[in-house]
């Protein structure tokens, strides 16, 4: 587990916007500053475009604060002139992010399920550097959709047609558990255990992390509290209690580690709190949930006790801007990766990543925190200048159809028949 931010920002997002706003957006440019150097190559920064959330004249809470598309804007390298001349346009050793979904963080490393790459992205912040693992061989993945990284390093791929894909700390292949009706579509490990949202049972299901065994499931099939139509997030606090997103019933729910339901939250409608596409889920060091919403394209925060609390992101072509978003993950910044794209009157402890499966903007990082002591909202707003942009309204689509949709429509439908274990019924990570 990671150290608690500091006890000043500990309840930096009670101060959010009111529920009855879905999502507030303000993009601002910093009017000081000389111009730019023009053989310099351009980088968010140095745009000093900023979109805060709430917006100002009340004091932000959350800054976008950079996005990825491919492994450029890890490495910052491109094909230079000369190779372009002699080895052609083609040869550049670029990897593209394609269609992301599951999202996941640990000591600098940012990996991305890639629907349509069939792989997992390694994006290393600290090194700079981009790996691809499971894309070739007998290790390949074949539909992996989401991703969980244990406090150790170790890295839980949910494979909907392989099972749960193990990579040890040094991201290599470790092991696959795999069963017959075992379609994994959401992931989430705490202490010893895994947790596994499967597509088949539509029930979550507990295994043993160091060998997969079935150890339990939770919840049952219905519409009632306690039970499930599609689980799809999944993530544990830390008190060990899980929280599960229902894609079906568009709801949030809490259940105990023995798996007793506790707390539910939202239905299928297009006000604050609700939801209509929900995908993943996150939870802070402080226990606030982060649940995206395909529908709304943004982000609804919610407390412990589920009371919500704000949202961020919105459809649209500003900087923070959320296209048909899945994935999420929540870590505690680190200034060295992520400090230069923050304002410099804005301070953030906690980053948020999301995936787009749309746009350029793959992979967006949010910052969490708070104004810098000695200044505010009233000094930040008179420092920038609001840039008009052409927002759409922020209602989600249609809630029709949506009882009768089988799975979420950006991910591929199941193969006919039981998913084939890949590796034997329980490979053991070596």
């Amino acid at each position: 587990m990671l150290p608690s931010p500091p006890k000043a920002v500990r309840h930096h997002l009670t101060a959010l916007l009111r529920p009855g706003v879905l999502c507030c957006l303000a993009t601002l440019v910093l009017t000081s500053g000389c111009a730019s150097n023009k053989a310099a190559k351009p980088t968010p920064a140095d745009s000093r475009q900023y979109s805060f959330w709430p917006p100002p004249p009340s004091e932000p809470k959350i800054q976008f604060l950079r996005s990825f598309g491919s492994s450029t804007d890890v490495t910052g390298v491109e094909q230079s002139g000369f190779d372009k001349l002699v080895f052609g346009e083609e040869n550049k050793n670029t990897a593209e992010i394609n269609k992301p979904y599951g999202v996941a963080s640990h000591h600098g490393r940012i990996y991305i399920c890639d629907i349509r790459n069939t792989g997992l992205m390694a994006m290393d912040l600290a090194k700079q550097q981009t790996r691809l693992l499971g894309t070739t061989g007998q290790y390949k993945l074949m539909q992996p959709v989401d991703v969980e990284v244990s406090p150790d390093g170790m890295i839980y791929v949910a494979d909907s047609r392989r099972g749960i894909v193990v990579f040890d700390a040094s991201e290599r292949y470790a092991g696959t558990f795999a069963r017959e009706k075992f379609e994994p579509i959401g992931v989430a490990v705490h202490g010893d255990l895994i947790y596994a949202c499967n597509r088949v049972s539509q029930l979550v299901e507990v295994m043993n992390r160091t060998d997969g065994t079935l150890i339990k499931t939770i919840g049952s099939v219905g519409d009632d509290d306690g039970q499930f139509r599609l689980p799809l997030g999944i993530d544990t606090d830390k008190d060990g209690n899980i929280h599960v997103v229902d894609f079906m019933r568009c709801r949030l729910q809490k259940f105990a580690p023995d798996g007793k339901f506790l707390a539910g939250a939202g239905s299928a409608a297009d006000t604050a709190g609700n939801f209509v596409k929900p995908k993943h889920v996150t939870i802070d060091r402080m226990g606030n949930l982060f649940v995206v919403d395909a529908a709304f394209q943004n982000v609804q925060v919610f407390d412990k006790d589920y009371q919500l609390l704000s949202s961020f992101g919105g459809g649209g072509g500003f900087p923070g801007a959320m296209n048909l978003p899945a994935g999420i993950a929540v870590f505690d910044g680190d200034p060295q990766l992520f400090g230069q794209f923050a304002h410099p009157f804005f301070d953030t402890p906690t980053i948020v990543l999301v995936s787009n499966q749309f746009g350029r903007a793959k992979v967006s990082a949010y910052g969490v925190g708070q104004l810098k002591a000695g200044h505010t909202g009233k000094e930040l707003a008179a420092s920038l200048v609001p840039i008009p942009v052409d927002t759409p309204d922020a209602k989600p689509n249609p809630l029709s159809g949506l009882e009768n949709q089988p799975l979420p429509e950006d991910l591929p439908p199941p193969e006919a028949g039981p998913s084939t274990p890949t590796e034997g019924s329980a490979a053991q990570p070596k």
